[in-house]
């Protein structure tokens, strides 16, 4: 007869017994190691929270600052383009476009000193018989930048030839079609339009300024700095005081 194999279980591998016979755990974690981790990166949030704060105000002047000199820009190309009276203006309108379907409908609104949510470039009213603005394109303030604080002139306007409009002559005879006047220069010393960007609320450390020169020229740049100044980024300085109310 044949022999039948014995089946047998596989042997297992010897293990080393632990020390005065005791089993090794893995240890992981106490409740008080971790209470303590935690209140340490609470103390680190707290005090990396100003600087968070302070990063985020001067992005949002930035922001606001580089969207208002790209509105600047092209009011300043559409005046040439169009060859025509064209207005860049601070307005508190909701939507400056009027809900318009296409960029050459005409709405109403009004340039304000204080208070504007909103920027709107337009085209000045061609005839006396006609008091209203045509839009060309709007930009948004309280979406963009919130807390952030704009000073300077309600009304910037580019003749046919893309220079500002100073005259006084002019400028008291000139319909906008925005409910203001042309704003006249600050002073004499300043032969620019000033706008001056800020931020309160986070307190940002980084204000910033537009300056529109006499032949249409937009410039950002930093009024904590000198344009003649020697320090690193003077490029970067600003030729005349920060506008003021």
């Amino acid at each position: 007869m044949p022999r039948h194999r014995q089946l047998m279980a596989p042997r297992l591998p010897l293990t080393r017994a632990a020390p005065h016979g005791r089993c090794r755990r893995l240890r992981g974690f106490t409740l008080i190691e971790l209470m303590v981790t935690l209140a340490i990166f609470a103390i680190l949030s707290l005090l990396a929270m100003p600087s968070f704060n302070t990063w985020i105000a001067n992005n949002r002047v930035r922001a606001m600052s580089e969207d208002m000199a790209n509105g600047l820009r092209l009011a300043q190309t559409e005046a040439l383009r169009r060859s025509a009276l064209t207005v860049f203006a601070l307005v508190n309108t909701p939507d400056p476009t009027g809900g318009a379907a296409n960029v050459n409908e005409n709405v109403t609104y009004t340039a304000v000193a204080t208070g504007a949510t909103n920027w709107a470039v337009s085209v000045a009213p061609s005839t006396t018989a006609n008091t209203t603005a045509t839009f060309v394109h709007g930009g948004a303030i309280a979406d963009i930048a919130s807390g952030v604080t704009i000073k300077g002139p309600p009304a910037v306007c580019f003749d046919a030839l893309g220079r500002l409009v100073t005259d006084a002559t002019a400028i008291a005879n000139t319909s906008t079609g925005v409910g203001a006047q042309c704003s006249a220069l600050p002073n004499a010393a300043t032969p620019a339009q000033i706008y001056s960007i800020t931020s309160a609320s986070p307190a940002g450390d980084h204000p910033l300024q537009i300056e529109v020169g006499l032949g249409g020229q937009v410039r950002l740049c930093n009024p904590a700095q000198s344009l003649t100044g020697t320090t690193q980024g003077a490029s970067e300085g600003c030729q005349y005081p920060q506008a003021t109310p």
